[in-house]
């Protein structure tokens, strides 16, 4: 997580849910800076208190969007909440208006493109649960838009197809995040980063 100022609004989690089971959540908040971290604050908090007991993400999303619906006009999030069963590698996640997230295999990148719902705090809807089902060394790359949307000298943009060409080009790596990193540095050097950017890998061991 590398916020664009001091502090940023992008947020991620991990909570245990017994029996094998595991939540990560990774969100993005409008704005930056001071309001969006605070805010921030409110929505972790408020998310670890729904998620306890919950063995499906979109009522967690659809319970989370409710409390942020009630909150100040302008504030909204996109998110990913995913539930693993680190057993079996069964995974059903959740999306609300976030970018996609990718599944690395041994032999390929998938653009994980899922039905999703609109971003939090916008209107009151039901969530659809997509399933993923890992294989051993597969792993899960959510991020958030930060990782594309970093510009160049030239004001030129990553964008999600080089960045995809890039993780294909190292899906062998076992320091992929901290290559993504390095080629979003190089890629944007002498510039102001212009996004936080929070990258969470998942990797399934069997």
């Amino acid at each position: 997580n590398v916020p664009a100022k001091q502090v940023g609004g992008d947020l991620y989690d991990f909570v245990p849910l017994g029996d094998g089971h595991a939540g990560v959540f990774i969100g993005d908040i409008s704005g930056k800076g001071i309001s969006a971290a605070l805010y921030m604050a409110k929505i972790i908090s408020d998310f670890r208190y729904l998620a306890q007991g919950e063995n499906s993400p979109g009522p967690v999303l659809r319970r989370l969007n409710v409390l942020m619906t009630k909150a100040p006009r302008g504030l909204f999030l996109t998110a990913i909440y995913l539930i693993a069963d680190t057993v079996n590698g069964n995974v059903a996640v959740s999306a609300a208006g976030h970018p996609p997230f990718l599944w690395i295999t041994g032999e390929e990148v998938r653009v994980m493109n899922i039905e999703a719902g609109p971003p939090l705090g916008i209107l009151e809807v039901e969530y659809p649960v997509a399933s993923v089902t890992m294989q051993r060394g597969d792993r899960l790359l959510l991020l958030t838009d930060g990782a594309f949307d970093a510009k160049n000298r030239e004001g030129q943009r990553l964008g999600f197809d080089d960045f995809t060409a890039f993780v294909k080009d190292h899906i062998h790596e076992e320091d992929l995040l901290d290559l993504i990193q390095e080629k979003i540095d190089v890629f944007s050097k002498g510039m102001d980063r212009a996004d936080d950017l929070t990258l969470v890998e998942i990797k399934f061991a069997g």
